[in-house]
């Protein structure tokens, strides 16, 4: 086999690699992110609760072309098998409807779900009206 040739190959056998790398990473590369189940608590009262928590989460993560393969994970800020980060302004002493953003680690798609606070006298009302 001349020299020419044998570059000939190296070079047929390069293009090939770099395309077998190209089409692997475009099929990995996420594109979008939504909540596919709210935590479980998503009520908060005013003088009992002062922490988020995430217990029953879920959030699908998108991935490949168009969004063809997904795959569901539990929202876990902060731990080796986490990928999100969680951002709000819950004020747990202040009646309201307040936001959660749970953000995909390294990216920035985002997706969000609502929690709300109430007083404790509020939750009182709501039941002695269903009970009449």
């Amino acid at each position: 086999m001349k020299t020419r040739d044998k570059i000939s190959l190296i070079l047929i056998i390069v293009i090939i690699l770099v395309l077998v790398i190209v089409v692997v990473v475009g099929c990995t590369s996420v594109s979008g992110i939504e909540i596919t189940s709210s935590p479980d608590n998503i009520l908060y009262i005013i003088g009992v609760d002062s922490e988020l928590t995430l217990d029953g989460g879920l959030v699908t993560v998108f991935t490949g072309r168009r969004g063809s393969d997904f795959e569901t994970r539990e929202i876990k800020p902060m731990t080796d098998e986490a990928t999100f980060s969680i951002s709000h302004d819950i004020d747990f002493r202040t009646e309201g409807i307040f936001m959660v953003d749970v953000i995909l680690n390294s990216t920035d798609f985002r997706a969000s779900f609502p929690v709300q606070v109430v007083s404790l006298e509020k939750i009182l009302d709501i039941i002695e009206q269903g009970s009449l």
